[in-house]
């Protein structure tokens, strides 16, 4: 396999010149943190591995997600217990991995006053205590009404006999993506954005695999013994590019959240709270806002660009509003966004009657005759172990004596610091705290190749604030002219706010509306 390089678009060309004239043993299809951890394992084994992502690294679900490294608590009334336990034990794992992208957060659930209805949470409590035993995290405790308040000012409702406090983790699971994206190709795998999947056929013992480069519109083929699809929602639709009827069945389910300033729900620890019907929301601090979600109603719509409609939007504020007994308006929502995820299914009759919510995530792992390898389904918490589970159904690497400790060095972080440059301290407009230089190591050290890279999954100011993010393109578009040797960067800055109008519910510059 080819040296490490620089995971830039520099480094992208390079990877996709090597894609073609290497045999590989794996090829990853899907950028997303399924397909990222199978991708970094894999290289970290011995195989020669490939990764290719028709958009950006984490540009689907893997960017969407509640930010929320967890046992999921509310999985114990499905009774998911084995779920929850390995979920919990992969906390201290990924802590562990990644000191600097998930840490331990501390949670509070307020004690509803009706006694029937404390002592059924208090159970909840105690078994997620006992199944989390071994991972390092302590134990849930009670606390008054004046500790929670002053963890949550926000928290003034006078029905309510204090908290639990318990915890679990949290990450930046856009970051986490490409962090592990980034630590594969430092181990040797060979990776690209932007470079979609059109074709697959199983030749003898190869698969030959047509893959279009979305920023030159060449297109390449590449062989590789096995072919991993990690897809998340798309994981149909990739099976039917290798000619075969897709034998896989994901059900889509939405989820929603909406994004506050801090100073307008001021908590300083993240909540969790009913909504009726079994529901519940999370509130949580990130990145100096508050977010809240999430929802899981069944999705038919657009899985590419799904979006947070006004009446989801709508809702939750008033679920925000009656649970803090606030009377926030609409234009404190700073920014709102919808995910999809791929919960696996069957194609049994009846199968759709559940409710998305009482699915299962478990994943589906499997390897066929043919040599694909499907990864889907599944939780952000148990990505690692997910691929762990994979790779063990495939054979070791034949040139290797030994399988390499999927632990080591590898996983250790892999960007230097890079040398400042002048102007970087430069702050983005849009008093988000973004610099230039955060623009240019997006570009230099994570790949960034559109403005939507750089502003919406590097740094996250989409989902926090969409106006910060529509005021600092202009400024950042520049900076990445500069970069990637954009000859006009309007055109770039244009698509971005389509962007934020399509996926974050920003409004379009006028010049746009009459375009």
């Amino acid at each position: 396999m080819a040296e490490a390089r620089p995971f830039s678009a520099l480094g992208r060309r390079a990877n996709l010149t090597d894609l073609a004239d290497t045999e590989l043993d794996v090829l990853v299809i899907g950028g997303g943190i399924t397909g990222a951890g199978v991708a970094l394992q894999a290289t970290q084994r011995g195989y020669r591995v490939g990764l290719v992502e028709a958009r950006d690294f984490a540009a689907g679900t893997s960017s969407r997600s509640s930010k929320l490294v967890h046992g999921g608590i509310r999985y114990l009334g499905q009774g998911e217990l084995g779920l929850v336990h390995e979920a919990l034990q992969e906390r201290r794992r990924l802590i562990e991995l990644f000191p600097a992208l998930v840490a331990p957060i501390p949670f509070l659930m307020p004690i509803p006053r009706r006694l029937d209805q404390a002592t059924t949470l208090m159970a909840g409590f105690w078994t997620y205590d006992l199944l989390s035993l071994g991972s390092g995290f302590p134990r849930h405790r009670r606390v008054s009404v004046a500790t929670a308040r002053q963890m949550a000012p926000a928290l003034q409702r006078s029905d309510i006999r204090g908290a639990w406090k318990y915890w679990d983790a949290q990450t930046d699971d856009a970051r986490l993506t490409v962090e592990v994206v980034r630590r594969a190709a430092a181990a040797g795998a060979l990776v690209a954005n932007y470079a979609t999947l059109t074709r697959a056929e199983r030749l003898g013992d190869r698969w030959r695999v047509d893959v279009r480069d979305e920023a030159s519109g060449h297109s390449l083929t590449v062989t590789s013994r096995f072919l991993v699809n990690a897809g998340g929602v798309w994981t149909e639709q990739i099976e039917g590019l290798t000619g075969r009827r897709a034998t896989t069945h994901i059900r889509p389910s939405k989820g929603v959240h909406i994004s506050f300033a801090s100073s307008s729900l001021p908590i300083e620890t993240a909540l969790i709270f009913p909504v009726g019907d079994g529901r519940v929301l999370f509130a949580v601090p990130w990145h100096g806002h508050v977010v809240v979600g999430t929802t899981d109603n069944d999705y038919e719509g657009d899985i590419v660009s799904p979006v947070c409609t006004p009446e989801e939007e709508a809702d939750l504020l008033r679920a925000v509003n009656r649970f803090f007994d606030l009377d926030l308006h609409a234009d404190t929502v700073l920014s709102r966004w919808a995910g999809v995820r791929p919960l696996v299914t069957t194609a049994k009759s009846g199968s759709n009657k559940v409710s998305t919510k009482d699915l299962s995530r478990k994943p589906l792992i499997e390897l066929d005759l043919a040599g694909l390898l499907t990864v889907t389904g599944g939780k952000l918490t148990t990505f690692w172990r997910m691929a762990e589970a994979a790779l063990q159904l495939l054979p070791k690497p034949r040139f290797l004596d030994a399988v390499v400790d999927s632990s080591a060095p590898a996983t250790a972080p892999v960007s230097a610091p890079r040398p400042r440059a002048d102007g970087d301290a430069v702050e983005l407009p849009g008093e988000a705290g973004y610099t230039v230089g955060d623009v240019r190591q997006a570009c230099e050290d994570g790949m960034a190749m559109e403005l939507e890279d750089a502003l919406s999954r590097r740094l996250r100011l989409s989902f926090v604030d969409v106006a910060a993010a529509a005021a600092a393109a202009p400024a950042a578009a520049r900076v990445m002219a500069e970069l990637l040797g954009w000859t006009d960067s309007g055109p770039h800055v244009d698509r971005f706010h389509r962007h934020l109008h399509r996926e974050f519910a920003g409004p379009l510059p006028a010049s746009l509306v009459e375009a």
